[in-house]
This record gives structure tokens, sequence and C-alpha cells, in this order.
């Protein structure tokens, strides 16, 4: 099964590139258990013409998964639930994953060395990656497209969601292996190696380089646009999240299988509907409806989606309801076997749609089976409505006969290519596009009374084109995805210009707002009281976010930074806001270091929440271990760090590296102490 492409019109493409013919492979999928991060990698010993080294490309499995409800009229977006979580990609390679040209020229290329630093002078082309000037998700920067793609699966493997690719940046964020190499493709090195964060602002940008070098890792946070997996259709229930580097085959590499490196456990949180079951003689009955819950939902609410054929229920067909005893009264003198279908719906908080934000739009239905004197035949677990290519597991339920049923589409047994496939324990797959009148219909008969057998019918659709969601750096928004795993979450407030969010990296500040009326936008950077850094000023459309990069001199300290952002809008009002840069001292402690013969604990307190990478060092490249662990505001994190007899403990140094979901990054280190005499 191949991912669904993403559609051109949401890139906005100010550079023409010019494409070579890419060589294709078979898309390998793999579903295995949830991997921890890569403290050992293994790496890809292959070189190529000449000597050259060849990068590798493999995606960690993604971490920490929560949901948010989002919604962006300015868009065109209406209520949709997400599945948002950090992303990896590594370089496993021998040789760094270099991109660099002039993409004004479309002349933007992969480069290779014989050498394989990133640092070489003898690079040779050996890759035509597609490089784009991307403004729809706001960061206003080029991206390598389709970096990597996402999927959530079931138990079975298949798709549950319509996969998402998404395109990077690409920088090295942390080591992950010891290569040998350097820090190098970063924004805010001295020697200005890489330009501009990939050139942000600069659509006609005639130099461009990004990349990642050899056992180095690029991760991407949570609250970047394109971040996520739409569950907006998906059943509550379990999954496993997963992540393919380079799954269209872009990069030339010295492995060209990409397989997902594992997968992560992942909660769709709701209430699925259960098929119930009573009977009946004649009299009324009282059917007691059910359901499962995942993770922590909202409110649990029902609603019948089709009324019994023989027979009445004291509820109304498409009315919401609490109370999950319904009683069914038969028609007179009728001991037919009856039933009704209803459905378990989750109301989530901050949705602006018809109903309160409920998910999935197009539930699972359950059947309350009201059982008479003859052999019927229910299904269950059939949504109204399935995107193409993802699939469902539907049941059977046969009254006063033996369970087995067999299942057919369209009258075909098994189903076809056309019309969706469904195995003999239910499970359904839509087919790759929509049939014609995008209708199919689903049947399961008695195995032993070839007379009984229910039918559904499901609505086949292609997957809806995504749009960017992007709520990074918005404070506001932030705050919204800030509820955990499971949990639904608040609309962003509604304000016509928001509070400046500010990110740094080293001694470069990104200041953005989100503007609620089209205008003109004006932020600027003001150090002390009246030293002015830079301003910045952009027209800007309803929902846009405006992003100024300043960079600060050495004799600026970034606690005197503050910045001022105001919108002159088109109907003639104006809105200020401002923030100061917040100090990066102070959100990770120094390392504390207590040693116990020859087994070293490091500890540091976070003050944000983030990934702390804890690491230990002997001289100058030795890496002793590393720890990766989630932070948590006030966290104590540690590390246990065992030395061997040969490392004289004073030559050990401890070094930790939070990356905090706010975009910052703050480093300490510390050494360790020699011991008293």
């Amino acid at each position: 099964m191949q991912f669904p492409a993403i559609p051109d019109e949401r890139l906005n493409a100010a550079v023409p590139v010019s494409r070579a013919p890419r060589k294709r492979r078979a898309l390998l999928l793999m579903l295995g258990g949830a991997a921890a991060a890569a403290v050992a990698l293994p790496i890809a010993a292959i070189a190529g013409p000449g000597g050259t080294k060849y990068p590798d490309l493999r995606s960690d499995p993604p971490a920490s998964p929560y949901t948010e409800v989002y919604s962006d009229a300015s868009l065109g977006v209406k209520d949709r639930y997400l599945m948002r979580f950090w992303g990896f990609v590594v370089n496993v390679g021998q040789g760094p994953l270099d991109i660099a040209g002039n993409p004004r020229a479309g002349t933007v290329r992969q480069r290779g060395s014989a050498t394989g630093g990133a640092t070489a002078t003898d690079w040779t082309e050996i890759g035509d990656p597609p490089v784009i000037y991307e403004s729809a998700d706001g960061h206003d920067h080029f991206h390598l497209k389709n970096a990597t793609a996402y999927s959530l699966r079931n138990g079975s493997g298949g798709f549950v969601a319509p996969a998402q690719k998404t395109g990077f940046c690409l920088y090295d964020s942390y080591e992950v292996a010891d290569r040998g190499a350097d820090e190098y493709y970063r924004d805010d090195d001295p020697d200005n190696r890489v330009i501009d964060f990939c050139s942000q602002g600069k659509p006609n940008a005639t130099w461009l380089r990004m990349g990642t070098s050899a056992g180095w890792r690029d991760d991407y946070n949570p609250t970047l646009a394109f971040q996520w997996v739409d569950i907006s259709n998906v059943a509550p229930g379990e999954y496993r999240l997963q992540s393919q580097a380079d799954p269209d085959d872009e990069i030339t590499e010295a492995n060209e299988s990409n397989p997902p490196n594992g997968s992560t456990p992942a909660t769709v949180p709701g209430y699925l509907a259960k098929d119930v079951s009573t009977s009946h003689r004649g009299a009324p009955a009282t059917v007691t409806l059910q359901s499962t819950k995942f993770g922590s939902p909202g409110a649990l609410r029902y609603k019948v989606v089709q009324a019994p054929s023989h027979g009445t229920i004291n509820r109304v067909v498409g009315q919401v309801f609490t109370d999950p005893n319904v009683v069914y009264t038969p028609n007179p003198g009728s001991l037919a076997t009856d039933s009704f279908r209803y459905v378990a719906l989750n109301g989530l908080s901050g949705g602006t749609g018809g109903a309160a934000g409920e998910f999935p739009l197009n539930p699972p239905q359950a059947t309350a089976s009201v059982v008479g004197t003859n052999v019927a035949v229910a299904i269950g677990g059939a949504p109204a409505m399935l995107y193409a290519g993802t699939a469902a597991d539907l049941s059977a339920t046969v009254s006063n006969a033996g369970q087995g049923v067999t299942w057919s589409v369209d009258g075909v047994p098994g189903g076809s290519a056309a019309s969706g496939t469904i195995t003999p324990d239910g499970v359904y797959t839509a087919p790759a596009t929509p049939p014609p009148g995008g209708l199919v219909r689903v049947r399961a008969t008695s195995a032993e009374e070839r007379a009984a057998y229910d039918e559904v019918a499901i609505r086949i659709e292609a997957p809806p084109a995504p749009k960017p969601a992007p709520s990074p750096p918005i404070p506001e928004v932030l705050a919204a995805g800030a509820a955990g795993p499971g949990a639904g979450s608040a609309r962003p407030a509604a304000r016509v210009l928001t509070t400046p969010a500010i990110r740094r990296k080293g001694r470069v500040v990104y200041a953005s707002v989100r503007t609620a009326k089209a205008g003109r936008v004006v932020i600027t950077g003001v150090a002390g009281k009246r030293r002015y850094l830079r301003r910045c000023v952009a027209g800007a459309t309803a929902g846009r976010v405006v992003t100024c990069r300043m960079k600060l001199g050495k004799a600026v300290a970034p606690r005197s930074v503050r910045v001022i952002a105001v919108l002159k809008a088109a109907d003639g009002t104006r809105a200020s806001t401002r923030a100061r840069v917040v100090p990066l001292r102070g959100s990770l402690s120094k390392p504390a270091i207590r040693r116990t013969g020859r087994v070293l604990t490091a500890t540091v307190t976070s003050a944000k929440a983030g990934r702390v990478v804890i690491t230990g060092v002997a001289g100058k490249r030795r890496h002793l271990r590393r720890c990766v662990v989630e932070a948590a505001p006030g966290r104590v994190l540690a590390c246990r760090i065992r030395l061997d007899e040969n490392i004289a403990p004073r030559t050990v140094r401890v070094i930790a590296v939070l990356r905090a979901t706010d975009g910052t990054r703050r480093s300490t280190h510390a050494r360790v102490a020699p011991a008293r005499r």
C-alpha cells in the first residue's frame, strides 16, 4: 500500500526545481514492538563509486503522543482531532546527508564525499532531492519535501488514518553514535555554515545548505505544523504509531531499504459501542447499551442511528442521550428477532462544529439485538464512512444458531480490489480509490441458515488533503496541547494579536505572533531602553503566523531584550503586544555528580517540559553512556554511568542538554571532582 501524496496546493513554491528521474523501490512496512531511543546505532559501512561515503536515514519511533482539537477558520479548517508527537530522523550511515546549492537556479543537490565529513572539499553530486520553500505552515523557509511519513496502524498492521508526509529543514540536533563527526549543521554556528535556518524569510535565496552529520539525529517538536496524524475519523482504541524516513526514496543512501524502526503505542481516546443482546417473547424488553472506554475521553453519550424493523424504542433516531437503558416494544403479535444500531460518542471540549467536537466523525456502529425465535444475523462495528485504503474491524452476531458466518463485499466472497477486501475475522480494508457511486455493501451470512444475513452500506471517500495546523510557537496553542496523552484540549483563545512567542537557538531569537485580522504586522526587537536590534514588517492575512529572526550581538544580554509586535489592521484598528526574552539560565540545573566507587550518578533538574539527554564523556571523544529521558517541570532526572578500570574519573565530564517543548534549548555540564584523600 502506498502512502497518499500530499497535494502541492498547500505549498508555496517560490523556486522552481529541476528534477532528475527518481529511483523506485518497494515500500517495506514493519510493525514491531515499541523501541526505546537508540543508544548505540549500527552504522552502515557501504561506500559508493570512488569511495564516496553515503548517509543512511532511519526514523526512530515517535514519542510522547497526545491529542488536541484544532480549528482554523482562516484556512477553511473545521474541527479536527489531531494526534501530535515527537519525530526523529537519524543518519546511521558513514557520510553526512548534505543538501546544498542555489534554489533560485534550481541547482540544489545532494552531495557526497570520500572523506565523509561535513567539512569535506571533494564533494560530488549524488542525488536530486525535492527542496521547496514552504510558507503555508508558517515556517517560511526551505524544506526537504516528504522527508518522513507518519502512520497510525491497527493490530493487523493496516492503516486506520490517512498517512501523513511532512518535510523538514534538517539539522544536527544531538549525537546518538560516536562517529567522530562534530555538530556541523546548525544555525547558530559562528562560521554561519548553515544559512539562516534554511533561509527563513528568503524565498529568493541564492544559497542554501542543510543536512545531518553521520551519527547525529534531528528531532521534530510535536507542536510543529504537519507533525501529527489526523485521527478525526479513527475509532477509539489502542494503535501503533509509526514513522518512516525517506518514504519516496528521494535521498541517495547506503541502504535504500527504510522500513519503520519499531512503533509506539498510541491511544485514541473515546468510547467504542459494544454489541448487546436481550430476548423478548412478544412483550416490552429493556436493552442496556454498553461501551468500552479508551484513554481519558469526555462525557459518554449515545445515539441511535437505525431504528428496529419489527417494533419501536423509546429513543428518537439521531438524538443524543446519556441513559443507557432503552425500552424495546415489539409490534403486536411479533416474535421475530429484531435489532437497532447505535453509536457511543466522545464529547470533547474545544470544538466549534455541529456537535461540540464529537469524534470520531463516523463512529463504529454497534448492534442491539432483541432475540425472538427466528435465526438472525447482526453486523457490528461498521462506520458510515471510511477513507480509501483504511481499515475497520467488523463483527457479526448470530441469534438462534451457531455463530459462524461468511463475509462478502458487493456480492463477492472475501471482496475484491475494486470494492475492498474482508478477512474471515471481519477486518474490512477499503479499496485504494473510491468505487463508482462511492458505496460498498458488506454482508455477513449465517453458515447454518443461508437465508439469514445482515448487510451494511459503507461510504468510501478519498482522504482529505492535509492542511497545516501551525500551532508553534503561539503560546495559546501550546497550552492547548499541554493536557497530555489521552486528553482533548481547549481551542486557542480568540485574540486579535497574540503575545510574541519567543524561541532561542544560541544567540538567535525567533519571535512569532498570530493575527486574527488582515493587515500589516511590525515586530521589533529592543535591547535595554532604546537599542533597536531588528524590525520586521510583513503583510498578514487572518490566522497567519508571522516570524521575525534576530541575531544578538555578543554585547547584548538576552535577558535585556524585549519584543514588541504591532498590528495595523485593514479595518483601521490597531493592536499591540509584547514579551521579554526569557533567559535560558535556570531552565536546566548543572549536573550534580555523586561517586560510589567506579559508578557515577549524575542528576539534573529541568524547569521545563521536554527531552533531556545526559551524556558521560571521557577525555575528548570517548562516550561512556547516554541517557535520554522525558522531562516535566521540576522533575529530577538521573543517569547512572559505570567507569571501566582504564578510565581516570578526573577525565570524565557530564553534559546535559534540554530540548524543551517550547522550542528552547539549554545545555549545562560539570566535571567529576577528584576523590578526597
